[in-house]
């Protein structure tokens, strides 16, 4: 299978050159975030693009991505006394065997 371009992962404006990763605001209202224009809460970008790289697992099982977001396991917890909904994300990670504890970004 060949590699996901970055538009399939993170949307068809993005672009990346030697030294920069650019995704537009736009290409995240796939997920149905309408508000991300201007936000700078690191804490949404990252769920954002977790759930981009969800969209695309979902879509592109029959490929075996080398990376693949299955659905979450929600749930409920107390955080700073308060009850809040909790999403849990299994993401598996495929990489030849090198015994390392954690996956070499080169080797995907």
């Amino acid at each position: 299978m060949p590699k996901p371009t970055i538009q399939q992962i993170f949307g068809t404006n993005a672009t990346v050159t030697s030294n920069e990763l650019t995704i537009k605001f736009s290409d995240f209202s796939s997920i149905g975030w309408g508000t991300a224009a201007g936000t700078t809460d690191a804490e949404k970008w990252l769920t954002a693009i977790l759930l981009k790289a969800r969209a695309f697992s979902e879509t592109n099982l029959d490929e075996v991505p080398n990376i693949n977001v299955q659905d979450p396991y929600p749930g409920l917890t107390m955080r700073n006394n308060a009850l809040k909904r909790e999403y849990s994300y299994n993401v598996q990670v495929y990489v030849p065997d090198t015994s390392a504890i954690v996956p070499d970004p080169d080797l995907i």
